[in-house]
């Protein structure tokens, strides 16, 4: 009911900016837990691919550093809102 009331007042846009709202709340508290971001932003990195262990060995180092990254592979070709969920987090 919630969730239909909010798809028919909101524009997808709009939406999209409460989703990230809500998961940037959820994600409060979890800084330390890659595994737990990556649940929270619904990236395949923890939950198929098992990754964020690798992440968190070889990215660590620049966790508070402003760094540009390159993915390849992000996903959203025919859905965009689907795709990027890994960059997300």
């Amino acid at each position: 009911m919630l969730r239909e009331s909010i798809k028919k007042n909101f524009s997808y846009k709009q939406r999209r900016k409460i989703r990230q709202l809500i998961n940037n709340i959820k994600a409060i508290g979890s800084w330390n837990n890659l595994n737990r971001i990556a649940e929270i932003y619904g990236s395949e990195t923890w939950g198929s691919h098992f990754y964020t262990p690798h992440y968190k060995l070889h990215l660590g180092r620049f966790k508070y550093r402003r760094v540009k990254l390159l993915e390849i592979g992000v996903g959203g070709y025919k859905k965009p809102a689907k795709g990027g969920n890994s960059l997300r987090m």
